[in-house]
């Protein structure tokens, strides 16, 4: 999958985007190869999808597409309301997260983080 950032009209408007975006919410920009397009994870005995471009679960009462997901501790999932023009994102802790899919890969793959000595 190519990164994109819904409503971005081009490549460089979505690098603008999602520079705003991890300004914001105090993060890097990730690398390319780092940039999250899915996220698999539990919260509340529920299993969850996030996905760039398709919107929240209704329980979340978010409003518009996944804008970006952010990696780190805790991962940050941004929509419109939670996180890009208004609001906090949507925090999934490492722990939480079942499969990452990148937007460099083809297939799901465990998270990186899993494997890491904290």
């Amino acid at each position: 999958m190519k990164f994109f950032v819904p409503g971005a009209s081009c490549t460089d408007e979505a690098e603008a985007l999602l520079q705003s975006i991890t300004r914001l919410e105090k993060r890097p920009v990730p690398a390319p190869d780092e940039r999250i397009f899915r996220l698999t994870y539990e919260h509340n005995g529920r299993r969850y999808v996030a996905e760039v471009g398709q919107p929240m679960d209704p329980y979340y009462n978010t409003k518009g597409a996944v804008i970006a997901i952010l990696g780190g501790h805790p991962l940050m999932i941004c929509t419109p309301d939670r996180g890009v023009i208004r609001g906090f994102p949507i925090y999934v802790g490492t722990h939480c997260v079942e499969h990452v899919e990148y937007f460099a890969d083809e297939l799901p793959c465990a998270p990186p983080w899993r494997h890491a000595t904290w």
